[in-house]
C-alpha cells in the first residue's frame, strides 16, 4: 500500500486519511480554457485573498493542507434549478439541470436508475461553494426519454449522452463525479471522450459478489421475468417504469406499444454486458481500463457491501494517478447499514473533498 500523501497543495480534507499515488505530469494542460473557466468561477474570492496568500503559503514548510481561495459557504438561491431538456442527434431527449449561477462546472452522476433528485441535495452543497452543477436524468431514468434501440451498453450510451449534454453547455472541461453505477458511467465518459473532464471522483464503487447478485435482478432481471410473465403491461406495473409513466404519463403507451421480444432481447444483451465483468473486483471494468484512465481521480468509499471498501482500495492501486479518502474509517467495520444520518453526512464530507480538490487543482494549473 502507497505512503500517506503528504502534499499540501492538493490535500482537500484534514480529517481525511489519503492515500497517494505517485501523479504523473499533465500531458496537456489547456491551459487558455480553464483560466476561463477559473477567472470565471473565482475571480473574486482570488481578490480577496490576495492579502493573506503569503500567510496561506507558509503552510507549506509545516505541510498543513491549505486552501487558498476560501469557497462561499453561505446558501445561495439556485435560481437555475428549472428543468430543461436537451435534444440529442439521435432524437432522444435529456432532461436535466444547472445548479448554481457561476463558477467552474461539475457533472455530478447518480448511481442505479434513479431520478437527478437523488444527489441534488448534493449537487446544492457543491453550487453553495461557488460551482455550477449538472446534474440530468439518463435516458430510460426520470424525465428523459425511453430508449430501447441502442445496441450498445446502456453505460456506454449514457456516457455518450453526457459527453453531448456536456458540450452543448460549453462546460468541458468538468469535473466529473460520479456514485455507485455513475462511477462506472464517468469512466467510461472519459475513455470514450478524453478531453471532456479535467478531473474524475468514484464515490462508491461496486464490486464483489453481494453486489452482483443483487445488481443482476435490480437492473435487469426483474424487468425479463415480468416480461416473460405478463408482457409490457407488468413490466409498467413494476415500481421504476410505473415511476417513468408517473414522470411522463406518454410513457405508459410508448411502454405498451414497445414488442415484448424487442424488449427481452435489448435488456438481455445489456444485461450480458454487465455480467461479462462479474468477476473484476471493479465491477464491469478491467484492469486494463482502470490503468488507462490519464486524469486525476479522487476514490472516495461509500462503506457498505454493495460498495466494499476492497474495490475502492483496488481501483486505487490501478489508476496511476489517483488519490484515496478513507474519510470515516471506523465504518469499515459495520459495512451493513447506511443510516440516514451517515448519508447526509457523507454528502457534505464529500462535497467539502471535491471543492477542496477542485480549487488546488485550478490553483495549480493557473500557477503553472
Amino acid at each position: 500500500m502507497r505512503g500517506i500523501g503528504s502534499d499540501p497543495m492538493l490535500n482537500a480534507a484534514p480529517n481525511a486519511a489519503m492515500l497517494n499515488n505517485n501523479p504523473h505530469q499533465s500531458k496537456v494542460h489547456q491551459l487558455c480554457s480553464e483560466i476561463n473557466i477559473f477567472l470565471a468561477g473565482v475571480r473574486r474570492t482570488f481578490l480577496r485573498s490576495l492579502s493573506t496568500r503569503n500567510k496561506q503559503f507558509s503552510n507549506l514548510e509545516s505541510n498543513k493542507p491549505i486552501t487558498i481561495f476560501p469557497g462561499d459557504h453561505r446558501q445561495k438561491q439556485f435560481i437555475n434549478e428549472d428543468d430543461r431538456r436537451f435534444r440529442l442527434p439521435d432524437g432522444g431527449e435529456i432532461n436535466y439541470q444547472i445548479i448554481g449561477q457561476e463558477g467552474p462546472w461539475v457533472s455530478v452522476i447518480q448511481g442505479g436508475r434513479h431520478s437527478l433528485t437523488e444527489l441534488k441535495g448534493f449537487s446544492q452543497k457543491i453550487a453553495s461553494r461557488g460551482y455550477r452543477v449538472v446534474v440530468h436524468d439518463r435516458r430510460n431514468c426520470g424525465q428523459s426519454s425511453l430508449e430501447f434501440n441502442n445496441l450498445d451498453p446502456e453505460d456506454n450510451f449514457w456516457a455518450d449522452d453526457l459527453y453531448a449534454l456536456l458540450v452543448h453547455l460549453n462546460a468541458k472541461p468538468a469535473f466529473v463525479v460520479g456514485r455507485s453505477r455513475g462511477t462506472r458511467i464517468a469512466i467510461r465518459l472519459i475513455l470514450r471522450h478524453p478531453g471532456i473532464a479535467n478531473s474524475i471522483m468514484l464515490w462508491g464503487i461496486s464490486g464483489g459478489p453481494t453486489a452482483v447478485r443483487f445488481l443482476d435482478d435490480y437492473y435487469y432481471g426483474q424487468y425479463l421475468r415480468a416480461c416473460r410473465t405478463g408482457g409490457m403491461a407488468v413490466v409498467c406495473a413494476l415500481e421504476h417504469f410505473a415511476g417513468l409513466i408517473a414522470a411522463r404519463p406518454e410513457n405508459k403507451e410508448a411502454l405498451l406499444a414497445l414488442d415484448p421480444v424487442h424488449f427481452l432481447s435489448t435488456m438481455t444483451r445489456w444485461r450480458n454486458a454487465l455480467l461479462v465483468g462479474k468477476e473484476l473486483p471493479v465491477m464491469g471494468l478491467s484492469d486494463d481500463e482502470l490503468q488507462r484512465i490519464d486524469i486525476p481521480t479522487s476514490i472516495v468509499p461509500y462503506y457498505d457491501k454493495m460498495h466494499p471498501y476492497t474495490s475502492s482500495v483496488y481501483a486505487h492501486k490501478m489508476i496511476p494517478d489517483s488519490r484515496f479518502f478513507d474519510f470515516d474509517p471506523l465504518r469499515r467495520e459495520n459495512a451493513n447499514v447506511m443510516t440516514a444520518a451517515d448519508a447526509e453526512g457523507d454528502e457534505e464530507a464529500v462535497a467539502t473533498i471535491l471543492c477542496d480538490i477542485y480549487k488546488n487543482l485550478l490553483i495549480a494549473r493557473f500557477l503553472s
